[in-house]
């Protein structure tokens, strides 16, 4: 999972990632 903020701080970064693609 390539996040810019660890899943251990937050478990739902990897879903705000991917919106964060879908806006851009």
């Amino acid at each position: 999972v390539i996040t810019r903020k660890p899943d251990a701080s937050r478990p739902r970064s990897r879903e705000v990632y991917l919106l964060g693609r879908g806006l851009k």
